[in-house]
């Protein structure tokens, strides 16, 4: 009879394990076999919409040219500002005044002697060699004058240097210091014959970059703009009979070339502009609308500025972009996207894995992700019968593949 119990206990036992262990694997098999729902946070963005197109920068530009034939020596920076009457650039002719130059040099220098010679009183201005200075110095070295024996010695000093050591006894050494100053004005009249420097008429920024458009892109030829032109800017041209051009920073203006879709515009009204030069990001900013162009099926829309001019002097078309939105957005992967009842929306795991449809509201798609907006500060979207819908949030765990669940499912 004992035997018996305790056989019947044993088989309780064994049935009891093997519901257990049954209920165990009901609840393994899922996590070790079955596909579990992935799932991805949402990427904070903001999502901007530009019109982009082709722009033209017209500038008030006033060219400087000259008939000296020569090459040209700027004397400014390019991109420096200058006011009038500043020296910009020297044009020097190609013919050689290396004679010419080294006399000046040489009277320069006896001009220099004879000056600093003439202060001392002891000696005259005709003094020509160095014999009569040691002369001097031993003269004033006899008589205790200590001062006068230093003036003395850096006038011989002078006498040493390269430049006047280089003077032959039949150059200028006989010459007193009014003969030397005329002849350095001859000297000085001969070589501007061989040179010309040029001085600004106007004050502005200066470039000696000329690319042949500045007269056909003036502030009184802005109603001319059309497509073609746009064109025609692209193939460069160089005009070699200016020297220069300085550029008013008071005001310059933009055209920008786009399609003629619906999009409206308001005269009047700034807008953010996104200029970019060779794909890099070279000017961000916000200015007027002043004209709009119709041309075919293209629309210029014309903006004008009066700052930043010297961030695109030196610039002629560039990619610009005219922004017409930027909101908040959530990226999300665009297998995540699925429609619901005819409304887009996501699957996202709510508390405790619970599988909830959110509804969203596509900005726009870029590649491969889908951006939606935010809603308002609370998450909310307004609908047009102005109900408020809740949306998706910074931290919903969005499902990646809405087909693999389905609402109210209770995730693993």
């Amino acid at each position: 009879m004992t035997e018996n119990k305790k056989v019947g206990r044993n088989r309780i036992l064994v049935y009891l394990l093997g519901i257990l262990a049954v209920m165990a694997m009901v609840m393994i098999l899922p996590l070790v076999f079955g596909e579990r729902a992935a799932t991805v946070l949402p990427r904070e963005w903001t999502y901007e919409v530009y019109q982009w197109g082709e722009g033209v920068i017209i500038k008030d530009e006033k060219l400087y040219q000259t008939d000296f034939d020569g090459e040209i020596y700027p004397v400014v920076k390019e991109g420096e500002r200058v006011r009038v009457g500043d020296e910009v650039a020297e044009v020097v002719t190609l013919k050689d005044t290396t004679d010419l130059k080294n006399q000046l040099e040489i009277i320069e220098n006896w001009i220099a002697f004879l000056e600093n010679s003439s202060s001392l009183g002891g000696i005259s201005n005709n003094l020509s060699n160095m014999d009569l200075i040691i002369s001097a110095i031993q003269a004033e070295v006899l008589g205790g004058n200590v001062a006068n024996v230093n003036q003395l010695k850096e006038s011989l000093q002078l006498l040493k240097s390269p430049d006047i050591n280089n003077i032959s006894d039949s150059d200028y050494s006989t010459s007193n210091l009014e003969e030397l100053r005329i002849r350095r004005t001859q000297l000085l009249n001969n070589l501007s014959q061989y040179a010309r420097k040029m001085y600004s008429n106007h004050s502005g920024i200066v470039s000696f970059i000329v690319d042949g458009f500045e007269d056909v892109l003036s502030f009184n030829s802005i109603m001319d703009l059309d497509a073609s032109l746009f064109e025609e800017i692209k193939n460069e041209k160089i005009n070699e009979n200016y020297i220069f051009k300085i550029i008013d920073s008071t005001e310059w203006y933009i055209g920008i070339l786009v399609e003629d879709d619906q999009t409206e515009y308001t005269l009047g009204k700034s807008y953010e502009i996104n200029l970019k030069n060779k794909e890099e990001e070279a000017l961000i900013l916000r200015i007027p609308l002043v004209e709009e162009i119709t041309d075919r099926n293209n629309r210029i829309m014309v903006f004008k500025s009066t700052n930043y001019i010297g961030d695109i002097y030196n610039y002629r078309i560039v990619d610009s972009g005219i922004l017409l939105s930027r909101d908040a957005a959530l990226g999300v992967p665009n297998s995540a996207i699925f429609e619901k009842d005819g409304i887009e929306g996501v699957f996202i795991k709510e508390f405790y894995d619970v599988v909830r449809f959110r509804r969203v509201d596509i900005l726009g798609v870029v590649d491969d992700t889908t951006y939606v907006s935010r809603g308002n500060n609370d998450g909310y979207l307004t609908i047009k019968d102005g109900e408020r819908i809740k949306t998706l949030t910074l931290h919903d765990e969005v499902i990646k593949d809405p087909s693999s669940v389905y609402e109210g499912q209770i995730l693993k």
